[in-house]
């Protein structure tokens, strides 16, 4: 399948493992993280977004996770040693500061580094998180939404039927869904990324919490919600809202798992306003434009 980003395709080795990135662009340094659903991958997960970001001036960075897209299958499929390779990875660009944009997992991942900070060669200037993945004991009724969603992952097949209805689950409104996107995300789960995503449902999404599941975040952070979220569920989004000690919120309505693709121009403009002010804050204009 053609790439969906428009940008040479670029690989180094990172842990052993050889990494596809996508780097473009020039200004404040911004990091794509994707999520960890089956399918996923920069091309996936960030098709509308990141041209935007670099014509509005930012050196954009998006890399496919150890079993993801086009970066090599790792022999460690745990969601810490994701987190060793980004921080490798990251660490080997030379960069003095960035912004990390995570999604799911990747919003995870982008927690923990500013955790872990002090093995970063890099500092964070702020935390762009779109519905990620809990770093904290969630409540039973938010648990209970969230396992319905795991067992909904355990019966992916790697068959166009089987990514259309993943596609249906991740998105709200059906009408996003082009035949383009589920075809490029069937792609990116078969062959070799088969074999890497069983060996992630094999692995689980366990962490090494350190702490970070009992300290406020205090890094400078602007979270994205759907309201219609039904893999990382918004009453997740709601109990997050006492973890972090410098946060926006913004809960899309009509919008699932993947904001940054379904409600894109919003998720773009709101995301350019944060990184572009010395405070971070979102002014009201600048965050939900009228539905088409």
């Amino acid at each position: 399948m053609k790439p969906l980003i428009d940008c040479d395709r670029a690989s180094r080795s990172v842990l052993g493992v050889d990494t596809a990135y996508y780097r473009k662009g020039k200004g404040p340094a911004v990091v794509l993280l994707h999520g960890g659903a089956p399918g996923a991958c920069a091309d996936v997960n960030w098709h509308m977004n990141f041209a935007y970001l670099v014509e509005h001036g930012f050196d954009v960075i998006a890399f496919d996770q150890p079993g993801f897209g086009h970066s090599g299958v790792p022999d460690d499929h745990s969601i810490e040693f994701r987190y060793r390779h980004a921080v490798a990875f990251l660490n080997g660009l030379g960069l003095k500061s960035a912004f990390l944009v995570g999604n799911s997992i990747g919003g995870l991942l982008s927690i923990l580094m500013h955790h872990r900070r002090k093995s970063l060669n890099f500092s964070i200037d702020g935390l762009v998180l779109a519905a990620p993945f809990p770093h904290f004991p969630i409540s039973d009724v938010a648990k209970q939404k969230y396992e319905q969603h795991r067992r909904r992952l355990v019966g992916i097949e790697p068959n166009y039927e089987s990514v259309l209805a993943l596609c249906q689950n991740t998105f709200f409104s059906k009408e996003k869904i082009s035949d383009d996107l589920v075809r490029l995300r069937l792609s990116m789960i078969e062959g070799k990324n088969w074999s890497a995503l069983l060996g992630r449902r094999a692995a689980g999404n366990g962490i090494d919490s350190d702490g970070v599941d009992r300290e406020k975040i205090s890094a400078r952070t602007l979270m994205i919600w759907g309201m219609n979220d039904r893999s990382v569920p918004v009453e997740v989004g709601l109990e997050s809202v006492g973890r972090f000690s410098n946060a926006q919120f913004v809960f899309l309505p009509e919008c699932g798992h993947w904001p940054q693709t379904e409600q894109a121009a919003d998720f773009n403009r709101i995301v350019v306003a944060f990184l572009s002010t010395s405070d971070g804050a979102i002014r009201e204009s600048e965050t939900i434009g009228p539905r088409g």
